[in-house]
C-alpha cells in the first residue's frame, strides 16, 4: 500500500483527536432542574436534542425552566466548568 495513501486519514484521526481535547459547548434553552443531583437538561430547539450537564449547586438553584444558557464542559465530561445565562424566564 501506498504509504502517503495513509497519510490524510492518520492527519484527519489525529486533527479529531486533538479537537476533543478542548472543552465542549451546550447551548439550549433549560428544559428542567434537578436541585438535588446539580444537574440541569438543556435541550437545542434546533436540533431537538437534550444533554444533561452537571453543574455547581448555586448555578443550579438559580436556573429555571425556559431559561437560555451557554454551558462550557470540561473536556470528556458532562460537567460545567462555567454557565452564562443569555435569557431568563
Amino acid at each position: 500500500m501506498n504509504p502517503s495513501r495513509l497519510l490524510l486519514p492518520v492527519a484527519a484521526l489525529t486533527f479529531g483527536l486533538a479537537l476533543s481535547a478542548f472543552a465542549d459547548e451546550v447551548q439550549g434553552v433549560v428544559d428542567s432542574v434537578d436541585s438535588s443531583a446539580n444537574a440541569v437538561v438543556v435541550k437545542d430547539p434546533a436540533s431537538g436534542t437534550s444533554r444533561t450537564v452537571r453543574v455547581h449547586p448555586k448555578v443550579a438553584s438559580g436556573l429555571g425552566k425556559g431559561s437560555v444558557v451557554k454551558a462550557k464542559l470540561k473536556p470528556g465530561s458532562d460537567e460545567a466548568d462555567s454557565v452564562e445565562v443569555l435569557l431568563t424566564r
